[in-house]
């Protein structure tokens, strides 16, 4: 089995385009689809280490440049006679004749996770090089394309101003399985792709003391056996480390019990509230444009901020889309 290395590789950082109002947040928002022993003969690596697949979108590239380059050709046949109309075409000819370029000359397009190390890896523009950059410091983005306003996940590149496509179907599954591959202070993400591994990284985790997530999730994600997942809560619970299943403001935080020490706590009911009065997300928006997100749990039980600082309180309208 090749292997990958990309410690050594060049950084680079996307922080100063995390304010682009695309920017999704690094959290599973959903239960992934199982990646199942099928895919690993579609995928050139597939473990508890890495994740490598080969840029498969090069066919609508190829498409999409000759379909540009034909079109050109025919407008300029018609339409000869109107003046400087080759001028006109001359630019999105020699973007399709880039696009065909960009998919025969470049050889490594190739998307890296690199769990281990926490490194994401991705094509850049009419480049060998792939981009390296830190997955928590990743910058993706889910843009809409059409009248439908269809959701597509990209990452931005670095040699002009253009973005990677990582997925035009199931954008939230290839996001939820990013994060959830990524952090590698929780179990492997579902499918028998990864069960040969499963036992090997739980140890590790043990070995370590189990640490707690590096992301958030809306969706349990549990361990392979009842036993495992009893010593592991022995440490850390799902619950403790929820994001919410709706879309939120990028530079806003959870409410985390370690950090916002002087909240304090409140509590509904002394027994289980019925469904839609409890697990309800508060929003908490301060005057000084802050912004935190509390969840309550089966008994109504909450924090809210001390009463001598002023925020506006509202209890969270889930959508039926994480997107809307």
């Amino acid at each position: 089995m090749e292997e990958f290395d990309l410690k050594g590789s060049e950084i680079t950082s996307f922080k100063k385009k995390q304010t682009n109002k695309h920017v999704v947040n690094l959290e599973i928002v959903r239960i992934p689809y199982v990646r199942d022993s099928d895919v690993i003969s579609l995928l050139e690596r597939i473990d508890d280490e890495f994740y490598i697949d080969e840029y498969l979108d090069v066919k609508n590239d190829l498409w999409f440049g000759g379909g540009t380059i034909l079109f050109c050709i025919l407008l300029y046949i018609f339409f000869e006679e109107i003046n400087n109309i080759i001028f006109v075409l001359i630019p999105f000819f020699i973007w399709g004749v880039l696009l065909i370029m960009k998919n025969l000359l470049i050889k490594n397009k190739k998307v890296i996770l690199d769990r281990k190390n926490g490194l994401f890896a991705y094509p850049n523009f009419f480049s060998n090089k792939l981009i390296v950059t830190k997955f928590d410091e990743a910058v993706l983005l889910i843009v809409y394309i059409g009248k439908m306003a269809v959701p597509v996940l990209k990452a931005p590149q670095t040699n002009i101003f253009t973005n990677f496509t990582i997925a035009t179907i199931d954008v939230l599954d290839r996001l939820s399985f990013y994060v959830w591959y990524m952090d590698k202070n929780r179990p492997l993400p579902p499918g028998t792709a990864f069960d040969a591994y499963r036992d090997k990284d739980f140890k590790r985790r043990k070995t370590e003391g189990f640490p707690p997530p590096l992301y958030r999730s809306a969706v349990p994600t549990p361990e392979a056996t009842p036993e495992q997942q009893e010593e592991r809560e022995g440490y850390w619970r799902d619950e403790d480390y929820m994001c919410p299943e709706f879309k939120r403001e990028k530079e806003s935080v959870l409410f985390d019990v370690n950090v916002h020490t002087d909240w304090l706590p409140f509590q509904y009911s002394e027994v289980p509230l019925q469904e839609g009065s409890y697990n309800t997300w508060h929003r908490y928006e301060f005057t000084d444009g802050n912004i935190t997100y509390m969840r309550t749990d089966a008994y109504g039980k909450g924090y809210r901020p001390p009463q001598h600082i002023e925020c506006k309180e509202s209890i969270v309208t889930i959508k039926k889309s994480w997107w809307e």
